[in-house]
């Protein structure tokens, strides 16, 4: 999607360029009607010299891209490779229509507009008055900046995003938390030794295991009955003692598992979306599913992403009837971490002589908005680019427009403008353009922001400063571009002016 409308804002900016160029090219029109040629013959021509100008675009597009491409991967987290493409008929088929459509769309306006303009009238003066002229270099520069200001609309939110997403409290203390797999069932049955070995190490404040930690979006997710009533969709989580200690989730009603406490081994802790999904205000202290007791409500934390709401959950000690606790997560204090790590990797070795192979919670729980950070960075280069497009087709049109106003330019010289009301009068006709280009924008990055945030249970405020920023840049970048493509002509004197042609 992105890589079309780039296309389609090349294409407009071509077609800018192609409008700059339009006076020597009406010209050139009418002398080749004169000399016979038909305007089927002129169209072929205007579009085959498109055409290669594409086709040496898409080469050098090859080479770029080939250089490019470890860059993009790097910053993605993908594989791709221009050359390794699994089905090279469909690249074939796919660049021949995009290439067809970008020559119609580039081309069109030369092949079409300049065909049809009839001789005489060409060969008597300037054309570029005309209202299809105008009207063509309206329309095109305020599609060229309402993408633009789209584009920048959507860069700022999703930023926002992405700062709210890092910056979101959790539920838990991800930092310093390390975690491994259980890879043999010796081990479980043993684990409370093992543990003991693990706690003795410096550096390591608590010991546990859990099956399905922070991140991990695949869960056991059961149906009980209680009383009677059906208890539908809770989430099972299966934690060894000390579990909340590691992962700094104390109690907010009750307590959490001790094992000081003989019968927490059958008892169970819930979160706050499981208390007001089943009613279960009064209820800690006394007995629910299974005939365990609940001895504890602890807050909700994010488990499976940002995109989804806390589901109600359940943590019980491992037991006959629960999936196996098979991750070991150890809270280790932040000094000497790698001396830490060492000792952990040799004591764990002693009891799985396999490669030690772990990992850092909080890069872990990364991965659920990686992607997110991703997009962020690629929304970057995107919107770079467009803009860029975009001041170049900018540029073409306040070069034809300077040019075309060289005489009106230097009567307003003579009359006594000042080069700052020159300026003015120039910049006022492309300010009112891309005001409106931002009207028709706004709105519609309004949907398309707000649309995105509201997949997200988590989310920022969409608030007025990003449509304000975009806004304002487009602005400053429209005065800027103008100003230094007229003010050479704005400070030329009058004379040299009106001796223009």
């Amino acid at each position: 999607m992105f890589s079309g409308l780039l296309l389609v804002i090349a294409c407009i900016n071509f077609t800018n360029l192609s409008i700059a160029q339009s006076v020597k090219r009406a010209k050139e029109t009418g002398v080749r009607k004169v000399l016979g040629a038909k305007r089927s013959n002129l169209i072929t021509y205007f579009l085959t010299d498109t055409a290669i100008q594409c086709i040496m675009a898409l080469l050098l597009s090859f080479a770029l891209v080939e250089v490019g491409m470890p860059v993009l991967n790097n910053l993605m987290g993908t594989e791709l490779s221009l050359f390794g493409f699994a089905n090279p008929k469909l690249l074939i088929f796919q660049l021949t229509t995009v290439m067809l459509l970008v020559v119609l769309l580039s081309g069109g306006y030369a092949a079409f507009f300049l065909s049809s303009y009839e001789p005489v009238k060409v060969l008597k003066g300037n054309l570029s008055r005309s209202i299809g002229s105008i009207w063509m270099r309206k329309a095109l520069m305020l599609v060229q900046f309402a993408v633009a200001t789209i584009f920048m609309v959507s860069l700022i939110v999703i930023k926002q995003q992405v700062n709210f997403i890092k910056n979101k409290d959790v539920g838990f203390d991800k930092e310093h938390v390390l975690v491994f797999k259980i890879r043999k069932g010796q081990t479980l049955k043993n684990f409370e030794q093992i543990k003991q070995r693990l706690a003795k190490i410096e550096g390591v404040t608590a010991v546990s295991r859990v099956n399905y930690y922070p991140g991990v979006k695949s869960m056991q997710v059961v149906g009980r009955e209680y009383n009677g009533k059906s208890i539908q969709n809770l989430s099972m989580i299966t934690v060894d003692f000390d579990y909340f200690k590691v992962m700094g989730m104390p109690a907010k009603l009750g307590r959490v598992f001790a094992d000081q406490f003989a019968t927490d081994s059958t008892a169970i802790v819930v979160n706050e979306t499981a208390v007001k999904k089943y009613g279960l205000q009064k209820e800690v202290g006394n007995k629910w599913i299974e005939g365990r007791t609940l001895v504890g409500v602890v807050k909700d934390h994010v488990q499976k992403g940002m995109e989804i709401n806390p589901e109600p959950t359940a943590y019980v000690i491992e037991g006959r009837t629960t999936n196996s606790a098979n991750n070991v997560i150890l809270k280790v204090s932040g000094h000497n971490i790698q001396q830490t790590l060492n000792e952990v990797k040799e004591v764990w070795q002693s009891v799985e002589p396999f490669p030690f192979q772990y990992s850092w919670l909080d890069q872990s729980f990364a991965n659920v908005y990686v992607q997110y950070v991703r997009l962020d960075k690629l929304f970057n280069i995107f919107t770079y680019v467009t803009l860029s497009i975009a001041i170049l087709g900018l540029f073409a049109l306040a070069a034809f427009t300077v040019q075309e106003r060289t005489k009106e330019i230097g009567v307003r010289k003579v009359l006594g403008a000042e080069t700052k009301d020159i300026l003015q009068m120039l910049n006022k006709s492309f300010l009112v353009l891309v005001v409106i280009a931002n009207m028709i924008a706004i709105p519609i990055a309004y949907i398309l922001s707000n649309n995105w945030l509201s997949g997200f249970a988590y989310r920022t405020t969409l608030t007025i400063w990003p449509f304000l920023v975009a806004t304002t840049i487009s602005i400053m970048v429209t005065i800027i571009t103008v100003s230094l493509q007229a003010y050479q002509t704005a400070k030329a004197k009058p004379v040299d002016a009106l001796k223009y042609e």
